[in-house]
C-alpha cells in the first residue's frame, strides 16, 4: 500500500455531491463537478480532502505546507509543486488519476511566471496559486455509473485511514444541516458604467493602432453575504448545471465555480485544448434560443474571433507539443448548457516525451481568450486599465495527477466568498471592428445572474 495504489469499489450514488457532502467542511476538502445527476454534462467527478501537504503563492513567495511544518521559497511555483509531486507514479487504468495536485492556479500567478510588474489592487489575502497534494481521492464515473476510492500510496498514513475512509463513503450520507446563504447587500461594482465606458473606449483606441488583435475587459463585483457557502453552491449548480463545475473548501477563502469551458486536458499524453469563441444566453422559447444558436454560428466577430484564437492556441500547443500532430481543423461545435451556448473548436496534440503536464499549462497559461492578443501586451494593458486583479477569475481549477495526468477549467462564472464578503467577476471581449455597446450592461447582468443563483434573496441592481 505504502508504494503502490491502491483501489476499492464503492456504491454508485449518482451525484457525487452525496458523496462529498461528509467531507464539505474539512479544510481543503475539493469537489471537482461534472453536474448534478438529473442533468449531467460530463464523466468524472473527483472529490478529496485531507492533503498531504499545500502550496499558497503570494507574491514572490511560495508556502509548502507539511502538516504543522511550513518553509517559503522564492522559487518559481510551478517549479515548486514539480519537485512536491515528484516523479510520475502509475494508476489503475481504468481511472483518470488516484491521487495529486487539486487545486486553483490564479490569473494573477501569470504576473509571477512573466515577471513583469502589476498595477491593480489584489484581493486581500487571496493567494495567486492554492493547491493541496492528496494521497486518495474518488472518482465517480458516471459513464460506467462506478465510483472508487483510490489511493496513490505515497503517504503511509493512507493506510491507516483507509478503513475508516472506506466506512465514510460506503454508508448513506447524511446531508448535514447549514446556515442558508443569504445576500445582505446589493451588489456594488468597482467602477460605474461611465468609468466602464471610459475604460472600453481606452481598449479600443489600444485595437484600433494595432497593439492587440482582441483584448477581454473584466468588472469587479462584490456584496455582503452570510451563510453556508456550500449550500449556496449547491443551490447554484442545480439552478445551472455546467461540465467543469468545482467547490473549494480552503482556510483562507471559499470557491465556487460555475464554469461550462475547458481550458486543458491532457490524459496519456493526448491533449485536448479549448478555443471558445463566444456564447449567448439561452431562451426559454425554443423557437428563439434557436435563432439565437444559429445567430452565434454565423456571427462574423465570432467566427473571425475563433479563427485568430485557433491559430494563437495552435503556436502555443506547438512549444510542448509534436507539431505534426496538431489538429486544429475540427469543426466549429455549438457547446450548449442549461443557459449558454458556446461555440468551440477543439484542437488536439500529442505532447512530446520531453514535456510534462506542468510545462503545458505553463506555455499556454492564463488562456488567450481572457486576456488578449499578444497575450504579455494584453495583460500589460488590462493591468493599467482595471482597477482591481482578477484574482482567480480567468485562471484554471483542476488536477494535476501523479500519473502524469491534467484536467483544467476556465475559472470564469466563479465567486469566491471571504469571510461576510463575496467576489465575483464577468467580463466582456473587444475585438478589432466589432463593438455592439451593450457590454456594459451585459456584465452586470452576468454577475447579477450569478450571485442570484447561489443566494436566497435576488439582487436589485449592481451600483454603478
Amino acid at each position: 500500500m505504502a508504494d503502490s495504489p491502491c483501489l476499492a469499489e464503492l456504491p454508485y450514488p449518482g451525484d457525487g455531491s452525496r458523496l462529498f457532502e461528509p467531507v464539505a467542511h474539512w479544510p481543503w476538502s475539493v469537489f471537482l463537478d461534472s453536474g448534478p445527476a438529473e442533468q449531467r454534462h460530463g464523466r468524472y467527478d473527483i472529490i478529496a480532502a485531507n492533503p498531504v501537504s499545500v502550496l499558497l503563492t503570494r507574491g514572490g513567495l511560495t508556502e509548502i505546507r507539511h502538516g504543522r511544518d511550513a518553509v517559503l521559497s522564492g522559487n518559481d511555483p510551478l517549479r515548486l509543486l514539480a519537485t512536491e509531486m515528484g516523479p510520475i507514479g502509475e494508476t489503475p487504468e481504468s481511472l483518470p488519476l488516484a491521487g495529486g495536485a487539486i487545486g486553483y492556479f490564479a490569473y494573477d500567478l501569470a504576473h509571477r511566471l512573466e515577471r513583469h510588474p502589476r498595477q491593480a489592487q489584489g484581493p486581500d489575502g487571496m493567494p495567486e496559486m492554492a493547491v493541496g497534494l492528496y494521497d486518495w481521492v474518488i472518482v465517480v464515473d458516471h459513464e460506467e455509473r462506478q465510483a472508487w476510492l483510490a489511493g496513490q500510496g505515497r503517504n503511509p498514513e493512507t493506510k491507516r485511514l483507509w478503513p475508516e475512509l472506506l466506512r465514510l463513503f460506503s454508508r448513506p450520507n447524511p446531508v448535514f444541516p447549514r446556515t442558508g446563504f443569504r445576500l445582505n447587500s446589493d451588489l456594488r461594482s468597482a467602477i460605474d458604467g461611465d468609468g466602464y465606458r471610459a475604460l472600453r473606449d481606452q481598449c479600443m483606441w489600444h485595437l484600433e493602432t494595432g497593439e492587440c488583435q482582441h483584448l477581454t475587459l473584466t468588472r469587479y463585483f462584490s456584496a455582503a453575504v452570510s451563510g453556508d457557502p456550500w449550500g449556496a453552491y449547491k443551490r447554484m449548480r442545480a439552478l445551472n448545471p455546467v461540465e467543469f463545475g468545482a467547490f473549494l473548501q480552503l482556510p483562507h477563502c471559499a470557491v465556487l465555480c460555475n464554469s461550462s469551458e475547458r481550458f486543458q486536458q491532457l490524459i496519456d499524453g493526448h491533449v485536448e485544448a479549448w478555443a471558445v469563441a463566444g456564447s449567448r444566453a439561452r431562451s426559454d422559447d425554443q423557437r428563439l434560443d434557436r435563432e439565437l444558436a444559429r445567430s452565434l454560428r454565423r456571427s462574423p466577430a465570432h467566427l473571425a474571433y475563433s479563427r485568430l484564437q485557433t491559430t494563437l492556441l495552435s503556436g502555443e500547443l506547438a512549444q510542448c507539443c509534436i507539431e505534426e500532430s496538431i489538429r486544429r481543423n475540427a469543426p466549429l461545435e455549438l457547446h450548449s448548457s442549461s443557459h449558454s451556448h458556446h461555440l468551440l473548436k477543439r484542437i488536439t496534440a500529442e505532447l512530446r516525451s520531453t514535456r510534462s503536464a506542468l510545462d503545458l499549462l505553463r506555455h499556454c497559461f492564463p488562456a488567450i481568450s481572457v486576456t488578449g492578443s499578444p497575450r504579455l501586451r494584453a495583460m500589460q494593458i488590462i493591468d493599467e486599465l482595471e482597477s482591481h486583479r482578477r484574482g482567480i477569475y480567468g485562471g484554471a481549477i483542476g488536477y494535476l495527477g501523479y500519473n502524469g495526468n491534467m484536467d483544467m477549467n476556465m475559472a470564469l462564472n466563479t465567486a469566491v466568498q471571504m469571510g461576510g464578503n463575496l467576489r465575483l467577476w464577468a467580463c466582456s471581449q473587444l475585438i478589432t471592428g466589432f463593438q455592439s455597446g451593450e457590454d456594459e450592461q451585459e456584465t452586470a447582468e452576468a454577475a447579477r445572474t450569478l450571485i442570484q443563483r447561489m443566494a436566497s434573496r435576488r439582487t436589485r441592481h449592481a451600483n454603478h
